[in-house]
């Protein structure tokens, strides 16, 4: 688990993505309703964050050939976290997202499932 937060803290910057995810699930917000909700502002921002970490993660994976070169302090090609780990990570993820689409769909709205 320390990996993973080691992983994070390097690659993935919490304040940086929580305001990309924060921008985008606000303004989906208002373009679909004008009503503001903060649990749908939440779910939205779960669901992007989910949804950037898995491509950080992807990429991760596709670039690790070059960065074992260029850029041997990456948590991958240093070791931090195996390359087999990382790809479990992707495709559990991938299932969290079904499910959570799922749940979305189901307690909010189908538009929300989609």
């Amino acid at each position: 688990m320390r990996n993973w937060l080691t992983f994070v803290k390097e690659r993935f910057p919490l304040p940086v993505y929580l305001t990309v995810c924060g921008g985008f699930a606000f303004s989906g917000l208002f373009l679909f309703d004008s009503a503001f909700s903060r649990l749908c502002l939440a779910i939205s921002c779960c669901g992007l964050g989910l949804f950037f970490f898995q491509l950080r993660l992807m990429d991760e994976i596709k670039d690790y050939d070059k960065d074992a070169v260029a850029h041997p302090r990456r948590p991958l090609p240093r070791g931090l976290i195996g390359l087999n780990q990382a790809r479990r990570l992707v495709r559990y993820i991938f299932l969290a997202k079904l499910v959570f689409a799922l749940l979305a769909g189901l307690l909010l709205n189908t538009t929300a499932g989609c």
